[in-house]
């Protein structure tokens, strides 16, 4: 995550400051203004390491940016981000990206020193995806060092990857980020291509860790994961006194972690269950759920609860009538309906409001 400041956009290079002092009854405007600093790229494609002043990037201060143009689909370039000398460039070994179908890629820079739990912790440099399947891949997975598939990374709805992956002897372990099938472009400790191996200790057995990869934000993480019981708990007494609700009813919760499917495959189906917390409440609706997630998470979550009526008493009908289930009850008694339509198919059974 990048610091907690305002994005800058190309027309912010240039800030001004304004003050005003009385002088001898004179206003008089003072301008402090600060220039963002210049960084730029050099490798393989853009200058051939000709100099530490390749390609200037774009933006600044909290992040610069430089797209690459002219490369080949598929094939690879080492690059540093440089202050214009070679007394710093960044990462410490060589960045290697590949190029996009269109032949380009966009890097990043984000300079700074960063506290938020991510790796590295200084001055970042990362690049756009092109596509590639990313997987973790070191001394735990199986085959070690190799392409392990229960290894292999999803991206969520902002890119970043992950894959939770069972470690089953505790110990200190090492690996790498890499693309499915290749060891060019892997990353390292320093998100660098031949960085060190990315160390990591497990403490207890079958312990399962979240790996995630940030690419244009340069960074990865670590996290261990936790598992924690969650009881959802309902007491419909009102919604019964309202006549919203009949006692035998099907109570669902469904919500951002079971992605909303109401009352299908998914939904957390509630129990009626009068002895909830020692009571004797016959109207209090229970279930609970399992959630994994790193230690000291906050998951934040809406949810809904959703019913389905009882389903009336059926009754034998004179004929097998198709339009037996007009008797129905009224609308909202679909599950009556339901129950009706599928066994007028099979006997001559109907439902009566």
């Amino acid at each position: 995550m990048l610091p907690v400041t305002d994005m800058v956009s190309d027309n912010d290079l240039m800030k001004h400051s304004f003050k005003l002092f009385a002088m001898a009854g004179l206003l008089v405007a003072a301008i402090s203004s600060s220039q963002a600093q210049s960084y730029y790229l050099s490798g393989d494609f853009i200058n051939g390491w000709s100099g530490p002043q390749g390609s200037l990037m774009s933006g600044g201060p909290v992040i610069y940016t430089n797209l690459v143009t002219g490369g080949t689909a598929g094939s690879y370039e080492q690059l540093k981000v440089t202050d214009g000398t070679w007394n710093n460039s960044w990462p410490g070994s060589n960045l290697q990206i590949d190029f996009d179908a269109n032949g380009t890629n966009t890097i990043y820079f984000i300079p700074g020193t960063f506290a938020d739990g991510w790796f590295p912790t200084v001055n970042r440099v990362g690049y756009d995806n092109p596509g590639n399947v990313w997987e973790v891949s070191g001394d735990f997975t199986s085959p070690n060092w190799g392409d392990d598939a229960s290894a292999q990374m999803t991206a969520d709805v902002n890119g970043v990857l992950s894959v939770s992956y069972m470690i089953p002897v505790p110990g200190n372990y090492s690996f790498k980020f890499k693309t499915v099938g290749t060891w060019d472009g892997a990353i390292g400790a320093d998100f660098g291509m031949n960085a060190a191996n990315i160390s990591i200790t497990t403490v207890n057995a079958n312990e399962t860790l979240l790996f995630k990869l940030d690419l244009p934000k340069g960074r990865f993480q670590m996290l261990p994961l936790v598992t924690n019981q969650v009881v959802f708990a309902v007491d419909m007494s009102s919604q019964i006194q309202l006549g919203q609700f009949s006692p035998g009813s099907s109570v669902f919760v469904s919500g951002d972690f079971n992605s909303w499917p109401g009352t299908g495959p998914g939904a957390l189906a509630l129990t009626n269950y009068p002895p909830y917390r020692g009571g004797n409440n016959t109207n209090i609706y229970y279930g609970t759920n399992t959630f994994v997630g790193p230690a000291n998470s906050v998951v934040s979550t809406t949810s809904s609860l959703t019913t389905i009526p009882a389903c009336r008493p059926a009754t034998t009908a004179m004929n097998q009538s198709t339009t037996a289930h007009s008797t129905c009850g009224p609308p909202t008694d679909y599950c009556c309906c339901r129950s009706c339509i599928s066994a007028i198919m099979m006997s001559p059974v109907i439902c009566r409001s």
